[in-house]
């Protein structure tokens, strides 16, 4: 993919977020909410640390035009993810929050029970 390409797909990716939502978040950052729990936020801020020193741009908590909000959405020369991180959801939750998002991201799904940031990759 040449230089031009990776920033039209960049374009694509910002479009799909409600610009609100993209303007309220700061690359790089990781919103944490007063009900979030321990594991979801070290679990979350582990692997924001990981995109941002990985040269990937990302934002927490996006809410899409087509509806859902994301933990974390980054992308990097013409690849777009959205990342879910699970502590308590029910399968059923996360089933119904798929289901919202953009089919042009590539959804990665981290579970925080026994995630390892050293064993971490895109």
């Amino acid at each position: 993919m040449n230089k031009k390409d990776i920033e039209t797909k960049h374009r694509e990716f910002k479009d799909l977020i409600k610009r609100d939502s993209l303007y309220a978040t700061r690359v790089g950052c990781a919103k944490c909410w007063g009900k979030t729990t321990y594991e979801h936020w070290r679990t979350l801020s582990d692997i924001v640390w990981w995109l941002v020193n990985n040269g990937y741009e990302v934002f927490s908590e996006v809410e899409f035009k087509s509806g859902g909000r994301a933990d974390l959405v980054c992308w990097q020369n013409g690849q777009g993810f959205i990342i879910e991180v699970l502590h308590s959801e029910t399968e059923k939750r996360y089933e119904a929050k798929f289901s919202t998002y953009p089919e042009e991201l590539t959804m990665v799904r981290i579970d925080t029970k026994g995630f390892n940031i050293d064993e971490f990759c895109l």
